[in-house]
């Protein structure tokens, strides 16, 4: 059996951070083989089975918080001085491979991590990079682009959340068409899959429930859209949210039979799935942006909520474009519909039983073919093998 290479790890947050799905994934890997660097320290007490260090950037003033030149301090002036701290707090490891989950400023960090210490980098890609431009001050986000660009053309091999996604780089980077690749979907971190539906028409009540988990994609129209949708049918529904309150859509005039319920966003997924399990949850909503300037996320990732809907056994509502991959998955074992204003694919899910029995079992079966734990993390593992016997030629880190 081919022996695990010593994995340098990079990412922005640290393995405590909201890292759900790559924490999972990091946790099937051999503990005395990897060593975790973050951009961002740990909670006070935390303990890993893996070695961990954090070497965060020092910060301007406050006042300059989010702004372009806070943004330039923090992931590009300083990195070259990060790498080097990270080069010396892992020397004794002798890490043979690099793989970095590519986000902000782990793609500055990483190349020169690549070039002071020889190794090869395997990057696991999530979002497509120009999405950041919704999000970073304008005037940074050319800087940014430029270093992603810069550090894409370094990479040994890839994993992408889709294949849309792994596409989508192949086409952006042409030199990723000459390196090994992957499929690493998003997975049921607990490995956990309902054997069956829990069937809502058990209920004495007539109440509908529809489960909201996870971060607001979307805009409020197309939130109000959704809502006003259910306004118009006869039923009594009830929105269960399991997120954060600043992750929840906060505008939207709720119809008088609409109504929402907060419950802590729980510690565990498998706590989560318990709780749908529990409460009967009718469907699951899955809303992505519609704006045609930000269909790429939509079009090439996959939301982490989806797995969660699937492993409970709820049919899906997909609020978003047919091009989405959330939609391909979907459509493809029936497990839900797609929301395009209208409310008749909606009547079908909420008073046709046998449909929606049709809806949750193919939901069960896309989490047991898709969302496998084993079979998205093997190619990870086998892929950073491979690039291990990459030979890098080093820069002096001075």
């Amino acid at each position: 059996m081919t022996s695990f290479p010593k994995t340098l790890f990079l990412t922005f947050g640290a393995p405590d951070a909201r890292y759900r799905i790559i924490r999972a994934a990091a946790d099937k890997l051999p503990p005395d083989r990897l060593f975790w660097c973050s951009l961002q320290p740990a909670k006070p007490n935390s303990s890993f089975p893996f070695s961990h260090v954090a070497v965060a950037p020092k910060r301007l003033h406050w006042r300059l918080g989010n702004t372009t030149l806070d943004y330039l301090y923090t992931n590009e002036i300083q990195a070259r001085a990060m790498a080097r701290k990270m080069c010396a707090a892992t020397k004794a490891f002798e890490p043979e491979v690099l793989w970095v989950l590519a986000e902000l400023g782990t793609v500055s960090v990483g190349y020169h991590l690549h070039n002071m210490m020889g190794l090869p980098i395997h990057a696991t890609v999530y979002d497509a990079h120009e999405t950041a431009r919704w999000h970073l001050p304008s005037l940074y986000y050319p800087w940014y682009i430029r270093s992603v660009d810069r550090f894409f053309s370094e990479l040994a091999s890839f994993d992408a959340i889709s294949e849309e996604m792994a596409q989508y780089l192949k086409t952006r980077y042409p030199n990723l068409t000459n390196v090994d690749e992957a499929i690493c979907q998003p997975f049921v971190v607990s490995g956990y899959c309902a054997s069956s539906p829990s069937s809502p028409w058990e209920l004495n009540d007539c109440t509908k429930r529809i489960a909201f988990c996870g971060t607001n994609r979307m805009n409020s129209e197309q939130w109000q859209a959704f809502l006003d949708a259910l306004g118009k049918l006869p039923n009594k529904f009830e929105i269960v949210a399991f997120a954060y309150k600043d992750s929840f859509p906060q505008a939207g005039v709720f119809p008088s039979n609409v109504s929402a319920t907060f419950l802590p966003f729980m510690d565990s997924e498998a706590q989560i799935i318990e709780k749908f399990l529990s409460l009967r949850v009718h469907a699951g909503y899955l809303g992505l942006w519609k704006d045609p300037k930000r269909l790429l996320f939509g079009n090439t990732s996959l939301s982490a909520k989806l797995t969660t809907y699937a492993a409970a056994g709820c049919p899906v509502i997909v609020d978003a474009t047919e091009s989405s991959v959330a939609w391909r998955l979907v459509k493809k074992y029936h497990a839900g519909v797609l929301f395009n204003g209208q409310t008749d694919d909606l009547k079908l899910l909420f008073e046709n039983r046998e449909e929606w029995l049709r809806m949750a079992n193919g939901s069960i079966e896309m989490c047991r073919n898709e969302f496998n734990v084993d079979k998205n993390v093997a190619p990870l593992r086998k892929m950073l093998e491979k690039i291990s016997k990459i030979k890098v030629s080093k820069t002096n880190p001075s």
